[in-house]
């Protein structure tokens, strides 16, 4: 959203964001799907979903890395491009313990009634 207001200031025409709306809307799902993908030589020019996947893993296994969303040279110009090869990440997403593992349950889970966390008031002023 922020990138739109950028590319609208330095003078894209907002007929642009027709064309790139439904590509950005395609890579997302794509990104997000549960696909072993790579996109072998072209890993460095597009984000893929072991790239992403990676970017959601333990902080220990290689997480906090791949922070592009589209194009992981960004990653590879800092420094935090990680896709060691032949490798999978072996956890990812979310690290919530009862969060269930087939899609209904996850379609489900948002509207589930869980007990209240204790929260602490606000100070007063």
């Amino acid at each position: 959203m922020l990138a739109d207001v950028v590319l609208q200031l330095a003078g894209i025409s907002p007929n642009i964001f027709v064309v790139l709306g439904p590509i950005i809307i395609a890579h997302s799902a794509f990104v997000h799907a549960n696909l072993d993908w790579t996109l072998g030589p072209f890993k460095y020019v597009i984000a893929s979903p072991v790239f992403h996947r990676w970017h959601h893993t333990a902080a220990a296994r290689g997480g906090e890395k791949n922070f592009a969303a589209t194009f992981p040279l960004l990653d590879l110009m800092f420094g935090t491009f990680y896709m060691p090869k032949g490798e999978l990440p072996d956890s990812y997403g979310i690290a919530d313990k009862e969060f269930p593992a087939g899609f209904g349950a996850q379609l489900a889970y948002p509207f589930k009634s869980r007990p209240e966390v204790a929260q602490t008031p606000a100070p007063a002023r």
